[in-house]
């Protein structure tokens, strides 16, 4: 038998096209088949841990690797982003994700604090104070 929407061969005992999402079999058809996730997607159990792996590792790069830690913050950048794209139900990567976007948020912030008190002195009140 086939769909009568996109053609795709079908077995006798299912009741949704796995190609099209269509209905075959309305009678049989009940709340859970129509809410099951789709079988048919790929399995990524597994990777989602070699990319927090690759991500740890990069963060402990950032901090011990004096003259590669640009390079190291890239990579850990670039693996979290692209892990939560891929892994979206991954609690952890979700959760070191999040935690990056603030640290980040926050050194950014403390660098324009910093630029706006120690290098201009027209903001300062007290003048004779000089920033290292």
């Amino acid at each position: 038998m086939n769909c009568k929407k996109c053609g795709y061969e079908l077995k006798d005992d299912w009741n949704i096209c796995p190609k099209c999402s269509e209905i075959i079999n309305k009678e049989n058809i009940d709340y859970y088949t129509i809410n099951k996730e789709d079988e048919s997607l790929p399995n990524y159990e597994g990777k989602d841990k070699t990319c927090l792996i690759i991500f740890l590792i990069s963060i402990v790069g950032c901090f011990c690797l004096d003259k590669l830690s640009e390079i190291c913050f890239i990579i850990a950048l670039i693996t979290i982003v692209d892990g939560y794209i891929k892994y979206p139900k991954s609690k952890a990567i979700k959760v070191f994700f999040w935690i990056f976007v603030i640290l980040i948020i926050l050194a950014i912030l403390s660098i324009i604090l910093l630029v706006f008190t120690c290098s201009v002195p027209i903001f300062s009140t007290i003048t004779r104070y000089r920033c290292p």
